[in-house]
């Protein structure tokens, strides 16, 4: 139960049948009359504790999370994250198979519906992005930390033009949509961060845990991961 169910929680039948007069309670209609009264007012009053408690971001499930959804704008849809599976054809023959095969361009990834639990935290980061006012940087941080729990920076590069720094390993997906593109003309720009319109995402570093320099005593980088860049 949550706090406010527990403090507002009440018996409203109990209480009704206690504060009858005592020359009135052994009248059987009276009582049955005084009950069911009683009856539909509870169910009222749980009704109304109801509409405070479960249409809140915190114990709002199903069907809820989808109204709630609506009302801000956001879809329950997981971007990018259903891999898309390809292959090319067999080189033993002299002709492909009948299996689907490489396309150039075609893309790695898919879209998947949201469970409640993710799709809670999409509609979380949606609301803050609806009330983004400037595109600043912290702004973006802050977008990706409640969309995805990853710390990333932004370097910038040049005049419009801007890095995006993630830690490694980030999953692909995520890379992924922190550069695409959107389509709802209500709410959002055309960019999936809430980013300045005319900044333009160049390429995106990943960070790994330990940065490192090159060995300089043999004059030669060691064998370590490094941090790259990826267009």
């Amino acid at each position: 139960m949550s706090d406010i169910t527990d403090e507002y929680s009440r018996d409203l039948i109990t209480r009704m049948g206690d504060r009858r007069l005592p020359q009135f309670s052994r009248g059987e209609i009276r009582c049955a009359i005084l009950q069911e009264q009683s009856r539909q007012i509870q169910e009222l009053y749980d009704a109304i504790i109801d509409v405070l408690d479960q249409r809140t971001l915190e114990n709002a499930s199903g069907g809820i999370l989808d109204v709630i959804g609506i009302i801000v704008g956001q879809k329950r849809i997981l971007l990018n994250q259903g891999s898309q599976d390809w292959f090319g054809p067999d080189d033993l023959i002299t002709s492909p198979d009948l299996a689907p095969a490489w396309v150039t361009g075609a893309p790695l990834a898919g879209n998947l519906p949201a469970d409640d639990v993710d799709y809670l935290q999409l509609i979380i980061s949606k609301i803050f992005k609806n009330h983004v006012k400037h595109g600043s940087i912290p702004e973006i941080l802050r977008f990706v930390q409640l969309l995805y729990g990853i710390n990333i920076s932004i370097r910038k590069l040049g005049l419009s033009q801007i890095q995006l720094i993630v830690p490694f390993p980030t999953p692909e997906f995520v890379v992924t949509t922190l550069r695409s593109f959107i389509s709802d003309d209500r709410a959002d720009n055309q960019h999936f961060l809430p980013h300045c319109p005319t900044a333009d995402i160049v390429n995106i570093m990943h960070r790994t845990e330990s940065p490192f320099a090159p060995d300089r005593d043999i004059g030669a980088p060691d064998i370590a991961e490094a941090a790259v860049a990826t267009n």
